[in-house]
Formats: structure tokens, C-alpha cells, sequence
């Protein structure tokens, strides 16, 4: 038997493989852009969550210099408070974003985010420095410290550095939406390029199966023929028999 001959007789159990593969395809396109979709939104998420956070740190460590300011004016411990709960968020924010940067595929990211702990350890121990000159009664030592610009220029790197982390953090959440619009509609074009040929092979296999019923059909008609036909000469027959037997 030819391939062709074998083809021929198979053509339905193909179209019917077919068919299965390709909706088998539409679930394997569905499942893999679900899961790039979810990736990408995880990215722009967590980008954005970053965002947040260094917005945050600044309001925290600009909270903990104003109380320095204020303690250091009026020697009023309470005016410490906004510092002293300042101090653990800051610890908190720095601990979850470190992970974030150590891990960062912008190595110039890790760099700034490096820079950025730098300059805040240095703020950070400035104020320190200050209230505890404050407590020893050393206040004209710790306000020559303010005084010196060396507390504000370490603030104002902080802001730069801060800026600039976040825009980046800003610039990657809008690639990855625009990446995951991309994605977005190239999955839907796969799902709706393969559905579109299931159903191009569905009704060819339709189609298949009504030309063989045709064809069948006229088959069993001619067969029915046939066998009429033959009914009707052998009762031709058997009467021209009967005839001459009773002739003879």
C-alpha cells in the first residue's frame, strides 16, 4: 500500500490528531503567557514597591533630622521621639531593600544603592554624634557640627541618590508594562492563530465526514441496485425454468 493510498484511508484519524494537538497547542500558549504575564507583573510590582520605600526612607531620615534640630534648639528630650521612631523604620526600609539590589540585574543601581548607604551611615552617625554631645552638655560643639554643613551636604546626597534610584525603579515599572502589553497581545495573537486553524481543521474534518457518508450513501444505492437487479434476474431466471419444465 502507498503513502498516498494510506493517507487517503487515514485522513480522518490525521484530521482528528490534528485537532487535538492544536487545542493541546492552545493551552500550552495559554499556560506559557499566563506565567510570563504573571512574571512580568511580579517585576513591575516589586519595582514599584521599591519606589515606595525609598520615598519612605527620605520621609523617615528627614523626620530624624528635624528632631535633631529640634533637640538641639531646645534641649527638649521629647522632641527626640519622631528620631527615635524614625530610627527602626529606617533599619527596616534599608534590610528589605538590600536584597533587592544585591540581586539587581542594573549593576549601576547596586552601585548608587552602595553609594546611598554610605551617605546615610554617615548622616545617621552625624546625628548621633550631635545628641550625644548634647547630653554631655557639649551643645555648642554639637551645634558647630550642624553648623559646619557637613549634616546637610550628606541630606542633600542622600536626595540625589534617592532621585535616582527611584527614577529607575520608575523607568523599569513602565518597561515591563510595556512589556507586558507586548506579551499580552502576542499571546492573544498565538491563542487566536491557533484556534483559527483547529477550526479550519474541524471543518475539513466535517466536511471529510459528509463527503464519506455521501460517497457511502451512494455506494449502499448502487449496491441496493445491484442487488435488485439480481433479485429480479433470478426470478427471470428461475420463471424461464419453470417454464420450460412445464413445456417439456
Amino acid at each position: 500500500m502507498g503513502l498516498d493510498a494510506w493517507l487517503q484511508r487515514r485522513r480522518r484519524e490525521i484530521a482528528l490528531a490534528g485537532c487535538l494537538a492544536l487545542a493541546a497547542g492552545i493551552l500550552v500558549v495559554s499556560e506559557l503567557g499566563h506565567r510570563t504575564l504573571t512574571e512580568r507583573y511580579g517585576w513591575a510590582m516589586q519595582s514599584i514597591a521599591t519606589s515606595s520605600r525609598l520615598h519612605t526612607l527620605l520621609a523617615r531620615l528627614a523626620d530624624a533630622e528635624t528632631a535633631q534640630h529640634s533637640f538641639l534648639l531646645t534641649a527638649k528630650r521629647e522632641h527626640l521621639q519622631p528620631y527615635r521612631d524614625a530610627m527602626p523604620e529606617i533599619r527596616a526600609l534599608l534590610d528589605r531593600l538590600r536584597p533587592h539590589y544585591a540581586a539587581h540585574a542594573d549593576a549601576d543601581a547596586s552601585k548608587v544603592f552602595a553609594a546611598l548607604i554610605a551617605a546615610i551611615d554617615a548622616k545617621l552617625g552625624e546625628i548621633e554624634l550631635t545628641l550625644e554631645l548634647t547630653d554631655r552638655a557639649r551643645d555648642a560643639r554639637a551645634l558647630a557640627i550642624v553648623e559646619s554643613g557637613i549634616g546637610q551636604r550628606s541630606m542633600d546626597e542622600i536626595r540625589l541618590l534617592l532621585e535616582d534610584l527611584s527614577h529607575r525603579e520608575d523607568t523599569s515599572a513602565r518597561s515591563i508594562a510595556q512589556g507586558w502589553h507586548a506579551s499580552l497581545a502576542l499571546s492573544r495573537l498565538g491563542i487566536a492563530l491557533v484556534a483559527t486553524l483547529d477550526v479550519v481543521l474541524v471543518v475539513a474534518l466535517f466536511y471529510g465526514l459528509k463527503r464519506d457518508w455521501r460517497v457511502a450513501s451512494e455506494r449502499q444505492h448502487l449496491l441496493d441496485r445491484g442487488v435488485r437487479g439480481l433479485d429480479s434476474l433470478a426470478s427471470r431466471l428461475q420463471a424461464g425454468a419453470g417454464a420450460e419444465a412445464t413445456g417439456g
